[in-house]
């Protein structure tokens, strides 16, 4: 787990050095791309990893209880990241762009089902790989992902992620990462 935090890390920083026409940049250099997900891959052999990833199509902060218009953070991005090597296989992430509060809970929702992550620094996961392929089923009936969390600061931060272009990204993941 260790490991793919750190390559999620690495990730995450290439992204950001080439983040999306929606902050301001240029386009992904993305492998391929599917509706609102991108596909990437990199490394070579037993190191080689893929993901598929997309930023929030909307966030919205609040400080108690209160709209807030504009917060300070990173790049973010939902990712789905498999390491043929590790043996990992549609591991879910979440880059936050901002610590998180440790003492509040971070929940994924898809539909009408909840999911709890765990962080570490700006970057979200699940327990288990069982509840990985329990996001990753719901993601394929979904339309949209809902993040829910708590920055350091006291902010709860609510982004909406598009669902749009999931399934085949996924799929264009296993098909690099076999």
């Amino acid at each position: 787990m260790i490991k793919q935090a750190y390559q999620v890390a690495a990730f995450c920083a290439a992204i950001a050095a080439f983040a999306p026409a929606a902050y301001g940049q240029d386009q992904l250099p993305a492998q391929e791309s599917h509706r609102d997900w991108s596909v990437f891959v990199d490394g070579k052999g037993s190191g080689k990893y893929c993901y598929a990833a997309t930023p929030p199509r909307q966030t919205d902060a609040f400080r108690s209880g209160k709209p807030v218009d504009k917060i300070t953070r990173g790049d973010t991005f939902l990712l789905i990241a498999t390491y043929p090597g590790d043996k990992v296989k549609n591991e879910v992430s979440i880059r936050l762009g901002f610590p998180a509060d440790a003492g509040q809970a971070i929940t994924l929702s898809v539909g009408q089902q909840n999911f709890e992550l765990f962080t570490s620094g700006e970057v979200a996961w699940l327990a288990t790989p069982e509840k990985d392929k329990d996001v990753i089923a719901a993601m394929k009936k979904g339309s949209k992902a809902i993040v829910t969390a708590t920055s350091k600061r006291g902010t709860k931060v609510v982004d909406e992620y598009s669902l749009i272009g999931f399934s085949a990204s996924i799929t264009a993941v296993a098909a690099a990462c076999k």
